[in-house]
């Protein structure tokens, strides 16, 4: 081996040497956090919950895992979802801490809760009922919706807050289960349009323009008289309108939640997220 060769060959093996002596510490320090890693306590490793308001400023949007509140998925970065959540919903999955609130956050869509073991319930399968008295307005649900990131249904029924629908009182969403759910009557006022009466009082649902009150009943104003924009009140699911205001909806917008408040919006907006129908529900279906 000449000269040059021995040379080169040395440089090799110098080389070789040193990347060893370099490398050797970075593999005992990676195995080492690769050991303290397996030893956390799991919540540690996720996301902290953080809640920037109910209208979080433009510079943060969108919003990133664990980051909230959102309405829409489109709030949300790409590849997240928005958890639609109802009071007391515990912890948001795949996010460390706790929000007891309403909140909603945006997560990873395989971080969504699973529904429970067990069929979904059958939806009821179309009728036509002139049955138009003491039923409760319950929120349409069909199998294949997909409502707060869950395949089962819930039953959402409108009722005033307080339990007892007074003049001037607000409408809300709570589950059709809970003892002060209002029950309702339709009161024909012609071939299309109904007053949609509190159960054997005389007050009724009027629009003030895209806000919902209880009111003393009064068939000339067309503010109380409703109308369906889809179905029919005697079908099994139909829209609320007014013809005085086609392009609006009953409605409280996209996937429900307890306590969310009952009020007008561009119809589009809640067929979007499959929340515009309306069915009358009766003591025995819940």
């Amino acid at each position: 081996m000449g000269v040059q060769e021995k040379y080169q060959a040395v440089l090799e093996q110098t080389s070789r040497v040193t990347t060893f002596a370099l490398t050797l510490p970075m593999l005992v320090h990676q195995r080492g956090l690769l050991q303290l890693h397996r030893q956390l306590p799991r919540d540690l490793l996720q996301p902290s919950l953080y809640n920037y308001g109910a209208s979080p400023p433009t510079s943060v949007l969108p919003l990133g895992v664990c980051e909230g509140d959102c309405d829409f998925d489109s709030d949300c970065a790409s590849g997240l979802t928005c958890l639609q959540r109802g009071l007391n919903a515990g912890p948001v999955p795949g996010c460390n801490g706790r929000d007891n609130g309403k909140t909603d956050y945006c997560v990873s869509r395989n971080a969504s809760p699973s529904a429970p073991t067990g069929p979904s319930p059958t939806p009821p399968a179309p009728t036509s009922n002139s049955v138009s008295q003491d039923f409760k307005l319950k929120m349409y649900w069909e199998e294949g919706y997909y409502w707060q990131e869950e395949t089962f249904e819930r039953k959402w029924c409108m009722r005033c807050r307080d339990g007892d629908c007074e003049i001037g009182d607000k409408l809300y969403i709570e589950t059709c289960s809970d003892d002060g759910v209002e029950r309702f009557d339709f009161d024909y006022v012609n071939s299309e349009e109904v007053l949609i009466k509190v159960h054997g009082t005389d007050r009724c649902l009027e629009r003030s323009n895209k806000e919902v009150y209880i009111r003393s009943c009064d068939s000339g104003k067309s503010s109380q008289r409703w109308w369906a924009a889809n179905g029919g009140f005697d079908e099994y699911r139909f829209e609320i309108s007014q013809l005085g205001a086609t392009n609006l909806c009953v409605t409280q917008r996209h996937h429900p939640k307890a306590d969310e408040l009952i009020h007008m919006e561009p119809c589009e907006l809640p067929r979007s997220s499959d929340t515009s129908f309306w069915e009358r529900c009766y003591s025995n279906e819940c």
